[in-house]
């Protein structure tokens, strides 16, 4: 247990008329006002359309919307807890794949349980799953958020680092924050049905929805930004772990993402190439296959290809993987040299035919010997009729 305390909470009033006024900094409001209006316009066209169109027009916007509020939302937390303040910040902050997914899967799992409980038990039961995730929702959220992992939820150390960031009143302000703007949702929204047109009010209950979301998730980055400072006076007690000690510790018993990028971080600053060549590995595959940061993991893999050509991942298909995603992310070149290493550290693995392909597919615009080998490998071999059709795409380019 660290020895460090949580911080303490702002005064309550600062406190809430910062967290009030942030979604409507200049570029967020509007896309608050955009979300509105197509919540109100497409109420208003469901009306002339058949039932069976109308439904899914009105669940597919639904689910539309709330992905790209809850995405939107994430980047707010990380960015906030990051020590983000302008714009440019959080509009280029790296935000994990499937962040928004996650959490929407994690909400609908809450809502469903407080359903549940409703339905077994009455008001009764209605009230007292409102209270667990009023209670749960902050840390469960928080949890998700910076792990960017629905099972981090089932492991206990997850919980404690998350009790050691927050202190009983900062989480039991956020908690009340969280019951206050599910009240005033509510009480929106019964007086917007009962005062406008349906169109007009689900257009406004959309507004109220996505900007009671954004300030919970900044009031949730900034209690995490606070917990900054305690982090580092909680190192700076243990005299700050040392790069050789980081590594060992790492070798030894593995590590969160943060200690990966900060040994990464701190072997590029001493030019220790050889430890990179070590760690980058473990690196590469830990922001592409556990985190879902595969641009990152793109970029690291390009910068330590370029240190050594034989650079590759650990196992045979988590290299297929990081040369899919170099596809993916335009990097014609790296897919090249990523293909080449596959090939030379398991030259029968499995995944050799569909790497040579890939390479093949790339370098069609301006073949090189390499890809041209692999084509000329690939045309020997015996292919289905997928991998086949693959080829003859880019046969001209060969031929």
């Amino acid at each position: 247990m660290s020895g460090a305390r949580p911080p303490a909470p702002p005064d309550l009033a600062d406190w809430l008329f910062e967290v009030a006024r942030f979604p409507l900094r200049p570029w967020l409001w509007p896309l608050i006002v955009a979300a509105a209006l197509i919540s109100a316009g497409i109420s208003i066209s469901l009306p002339f359309l058949p039932p069976v169109p109308s439904g899914l027009l009105a669940l597919g916007t639904m689910i539309s919307l709330w992905i790209l509020a809850l995405r939107v939302a994430s980047r707010i937390l990380l960015a906030t807890a990051s020590g983000a303040g302008l714009e440019r910040e959080y509009r280029d902050f790296d935000l994990a794949e499937f962040q928004a997914l996650r959490q929407i899967g994690l909400w609908l799992f809450v809502a469903l349980v407080v359903s549940a409980l409703g339905q077994s038990l009455g008001n009764s039961g209605l009230a007292l799953g409102a209270l667990l995730a009023v209670a749960l929702l902050p840390a469960m959220t928080c949890i998700v958020a910076t792990e960017n992992e629905l099972g981090a939820l089932a492991r206990r150390d997850s919980w404690q680092a998350l009790r050691e960031r927050f202190s009983l009143a900062n989480y039991r302000r956020l908690s009340l924050l969280l019951l206050a703007l599910v009240l005033l949702y509510l009480l929106i929204d019964a007086a917007a049905g009962a005062v406008f047109h349906t169109a007009v009010a689900n257009g406004a209950m959309m507004a109220v929805w996505v900007y009671a979301l954004w300030v919970w998730f900044f009031a949730l980055g900034e209690q995490l930004a606070a917990t900054r400072s305690t982090d580092t006076s909680k190192q700076s007690s243990s005299d700050v772990e040392s790069t050789e000690q980081l590594c060992s510790r790492l070798d030894q018993t593995g590590g969160t993402l943060e200690d990966h990028r900060r040994l990464i971080r701190a072997l590029e600053q001493q030019g220790d190439h050889e430890q990179l060549l070590k760690h980058g590995p473990g690196h590469v595959s830990a922001l592409l296959l556990a985190h879902d940061r595969v641009s990152e993991a793109v970029e690291h893999a390009a910068a330590l290809v370029a240190l050594d050509a034989n650079f590759a991942l650990d196992i045979p298909s988590s290299q297929l993987t990081l040369i899919k995603a170099a596809r993916d992310y335009g990097h014609p070149a790296l897919v090249l040299d990523l293909v080449a290493a596959y090939l030379r550290a398991w030259p029968a693995a499995p995944g050799g035919r569909e790497a040579r392909l890939i390479g093949c597919e790339v370098a069609a615009q301006a073949p090189d010997d390499r890809s041209r080998r692999w084509f000329a490998e690939l045309i020997r071999d015996e292919v289905d009729e997928e991998n086949r059709a693959r080829l003859r795409a880019i046969a001209s380019a060969y031929v």
